[in-house]
């Protein structure tokens, strides 16, 4: 993360230095008891592996999508990323796939990173809502790839700094709640990255 932290830390928007210094603080086990009582409740009860560091990658999430950042240190809004992502892979080798985002957007973040998958006129068919997610949970019909993003800007509960990691907390709470009491929890694969 260091090239993330440095260009932060170098960018000349009011109160981003402030900012930049609070990326790198850790939160204590209470104070994000959710993601703290999963990793110790489930360490036991399934096989669980815990990732304590993150490439060093301007967007982690975003370049996970596409396994890189294309050299990019920062979060400058350009270029987009034209990297072929996970989503077209699965696409073209026959996989399901959807994401699911709580905003009131109905573009997800990941098509705002990816343009391309904008483009495609199954755009309407692979974004959702929340609501879908949990109708899919619930009923057993995810797909086979499912990813599910929080709301970045609009009433954001993503637990980026400076947002309130308490409202980060419910969602993943919420997200595990779903997950965790659908219909095929058992042969389901849960990935939590934060």
């Amino acid at each position: 993360m260091k090239g993330f932290l440095s260009g932060l830390r170098h960018k000349q928007t009011p109160g981003t230095r402030k900012n930049a210094n609070q990326l790198m603080q850790c939160y204590s086990p209470e104070q994000v008891s959710v993601i703290s009582q999963l990793a110790a409740e489930l360490c036991g009860e399934r096989p669980m592996v815990l990732f304590d560091a993150e490439p060093d990658s301007a967007e982690p999430g975003v370049s996970s999508h596409a396994g890189t950042s294309m050299g990019r240190v920062n979060n400058e809004p350009a270029p987009l990323y034209e990297a072929e992502t996970i989503f077209e892979v699965l696409r073209d080798t026959g996989h399901s796939w959807k994401v699911y985002n709580d905003t009131v957007s109905d573009v997800a973040n990941a098509a705002a990173v990816f343009p391309q998958l904008l483009g495609r006129r199954v755009a309407s068919r692979i974004f959702h809502g929340m609501g879908e997610f949990e109708e899919d949970c619930r009923d057993g019909t995810l797909p086979e790839y499912s990813f599910v993003e929080p709301s970045f800007q609009i009433e954001p509960n993503d637990s980026h700094p400076p947002h309130d990691v308490s409202l980060g907390e419910q969602f993943l709470l919420r997200v595990w709640s779903l997950v965790s009491t659908g219909k095929d929890w058992n042969s389901t694969l849960l990935v939590i990255t934060f």
